[in-house]
């Protein structure tokens, strides 16, 4: 439900910027909250806009060939947190984030997990998605 409600969203911020808005049932209050409350998320790749979906978050320009992809679930092995969007919000527009279990950093295109009290990441994980060879 999530994801369709995030693509009809970006569908009319689309619509919305280009003066073409139809309605869909969104008033104009609801989709601006939601465009500022949705703006800051920019792929640190290409520019365009971060989206959300199920199990990630990566760029809406995949179609077009950007392979920015941040899995929600990818420090679980290393004890990290589960990403989430103010996650991602910060460390998009920080490029680090410190937390109880440690810090968060975005470095030279891939996402690293310290520990507390650590010095060393305990993971690191590619910004650009590469599907595994069959």
């Amino acid at each position: 439900k999530a994801c369709k409600a995030r693509h009809r969203a970006d569908k009319l911020i689309e619509e919305y910027t280009k003066g073409e808005l139809t309605g869909d049932g969104w008033t104009n209050a609801e989709l601006e909250a939601y465009i500022a409350e949705h703006d800051d998320l920019v792929c640190p790749i290409c520019g365009k806009g971060v989206q959300e979906s199920m199990k990630a978050f990566g760029c809406s320009a995949w179609r077009e060939g950007c392979r920015f992809t941040i899995w929600k679930n990818c420090l679980d092995r290393a004890g990290g947190p589960l990403i989430n969007q103010k996650i991602v919000q910060l460390l998009l527009k920080s490029g680090e984030v410190k937390g109880s279990t440690g810090i968060l950093r975005i470095d030279n295109g891939y996402l690293t997990f310290t520990k507390a009290g650590e010095e060393n990441p305990a993971a690191r994980v590619p910004l650009i998605y590469e599907k595994a060879a069959k």
